[in-house]
């Protein structure tokens, strides 16, 4: 079985449409592995940076994404989450409008220049502790990302045993960055110092991209 370190240098360039970071090469053998469906993610081009995401992760009462009004300013919106055993939180909550109220939602976003997104695995999926298929994996998110009308995936991979185990590695660098103090609820970081560890991340063979999460 390919190991998730795979998935990180093949699905990401695979189905991160939208990327908060440049995205790696495909590897060709394992593009034939792929289903049509996360080839037809894999065609589709991605927009030229920078990217302003936003993330929507707290229970507001509402169903829909909020109006465009409200993220003024963002270009890639991303509902969470999609882990391996399914969508949960708002990711879920897409799934249960109609295909009229989705079309409704994705045609007011593009044409304020927002790519609507889902993020998948996040804090609580350890895809490569709990041994998830790699190819399985992308052509679900590939599949699911067609079944409800998005334009890509934000890879949020977070499995730290594995990184601390050897199992996994990046070769990029990305950093969520609460916008304001007030967003932080676990310490907040000023942009200046921020631009410091990026120039000495970048010095040292790191891609620089930053988010606001």
């Amino acid at each position: 079985m390919v190991s998730l370190a795979s998935l990180l240098t093949f699905a990401v360039s695979a189905l991160l449409l939208v990327p908060g970071i440049s995205s790696t090469a495909v590897n060709v053998t394992r593009y034939h592995d792929m289903g049509n469906e996360a080839r037809e993610i894999l065609s589709r081009a991605t927009p030229a940076p920078p990217h302003w995401v936003i993330y929507w992760d707290e229970f507001t009462g509402a169903i829909t994404p909020p109006d465009v009004t409200i993220i003024k300013g963002f270009n890639v919106f991303a509902l969470s989450f999609l882990l391996v055993e399914g969508a949960f939180d708002q990711a879920k909550e897409w799934t249960t409008l109609t295909d009229a109220q989705r079309a409704t939602v994705k045609s007011q976003y593009a044409a304020a220049g927002i790519r609507l997104i889902v993020s998948v695995f996040g804090a609580t999926d350890a895809p490569t502790s709990n041994g998830a298929d790699p190819i399985a994996t992308a052509n679900t998110f590939a599949a699911f990302v067609l079944q409800y009308d998005l334009d890509g995936v934000d890879v949020d991979y977070e499995d730290f045993d594995a990184f601390n185990g050897g199992k996994a590695e990046l070769s990029k660098l990305v950093i969520g960055k609460p916008a304001t103090a007030s967003d932080a609820s676990n310490g907040f970081m000023s942009t200046s110092t921020l631009a410091s560890c990026l120039q000495t991340a970048k010095a040292q063979g790191w891609s620089k991209s930053s988010s606001n999460d």
